[in-house]
C-alpha cells in the first residue's frame, strides 16, 4: 500500500549564500520495498556543513541537482522489508519522512542510551574525531596534551610533530563497532560531554542548515522528523 511521503527538495543550486528559496517542499507516495530492500521511517536527520558542499560539486558523493531530495544522514526505523520490523538503522535517507533503501546500504544500530547520540558523539561526527585523534594523530606519552573538539571534547596526550594526513571516516569502517563502544563508555562515565541542538519538524530543516552555516547552533544540530521508536 502506498503512503504519503513529505520531502524537502533542493529547488536550485545556490550561487551565493544559501537561502530558503533554494528549497521546496513536496509530497509523493512511497510503496513497499522489493527484494533486498527496506522501508524506513525517518526519526532523526543530521544537519551538517557537508550538506552545503554537496550542492557545489562532487565530493565522496555525487553533486546534488535541482529537483532532487536533499541528501542527509539519518536514523530511521524499519517498518517493512528484509530487516526485522523495528530495527533502528543509520542510513542516508535524505530529507524525507520515508525512504526505500537497499538493505546493503543501511547499518543496524544497537541503541544504548540516547538515540540522538548516534548522529553526534556516537555517529559520524564522533567517529571522525575519534579516528582523527587516536588513529591519525596517534597520541603517545611524553608529549603535550591536546584537546579535540568535534561538537564534543575529550582530553588526550597528542603528538605535535606529525605531518597532516587526509582521511574520511569510512577508511576505518571495520573498527567502527569498537570505537562506538569506547565512545559510549566515555559518555556514560562523563569523560565525554556531547552538546546537542535539536530542532523539531522536517519543515524546519532548511532554516536549520542555513542557521548552522551562520554559526547559530550550540552543539550537534539535529532535526527531529518523527517520533522515537516505541
Amino acid at each position: 500500500m502506498n503512503r504519503p511521503n513529505r520531502q524537502i527538495l533542493l529547488a536550485e543550486r545556490p550561487d551565493g549564500p544559501l537561502e530558503l528559496h533554494h528549497f521546496r517542499e513536496a509530497t509523493t507516495e512511497i510503496g513497499e520495498p522489493g527484494p533486498g530492500q527496506v522501508l524506513c521511517r525517518t526519526v532523526l536527520l543530521s544537519i551538517d556543513p557537508a550538506n552545503r558542499a554537496w550542492m557545489q560539486g562532487r565530493t565522496y558523493r555525487e553533486q546534488l541537482s535541482g529537483g532532487e531530495v536533499m541528501a542527509g544522514f539519518t536514523l530511521g526505523e524499519v517498518i517493512a522489508g528484509e530487516l526485522p520490523w523495528g530495527t533502528i538503522i543509520a542510513c542516508d535517507a535524505g530529507w524525507q519522512e520515508y525512504a526505500v533503501l537497499s538493505s546493503a546500504d543501511v547499518r543496524p544500530v544497537t541503541v544504548r542510551g540516547e538515540l540522538t547520540h548516534y548522529l553526534g558523539a556516537l555517529g559520524l561526527n564522533g567517529l571522525t574525531a575519534y579516528f582523527g585523534l587516536l588513529e591519525v594523530g596517534r597520541p603517545g606519552p611524553g608529549r603535550h596534551r591536546g584537546r579535540v573538539r568535534s561538537r564534543w571534547s575529550y582530553r588526550s596526550p597528542c603528538r605535535s610533530d606529525r605531518a597532516p594526513r587526509r582521511f574520511i571516516v569510512t577508511d576505518f569502517l571495520d573498527r567502527w563497532p569498537h570505537a562506538v563502544r569506547r565512545l559510549a563508555t566515555w559518555l556514560a562515565d562523563g569523560k565525554l560531554v556531547a552538546l546537542q541542538d535539536i530542532i523539531e519538524g522536517l519543515h524546519n530543516a532548511p532554516a536549520a542548515l542555513i542557521g548552522l552555516l551562520k554559526g547559530d547552533n550550540v552543539g550537534k544540530r539535529i532535526v527531529r522528523v518523527g517520533s522515537d521508536p516505541r
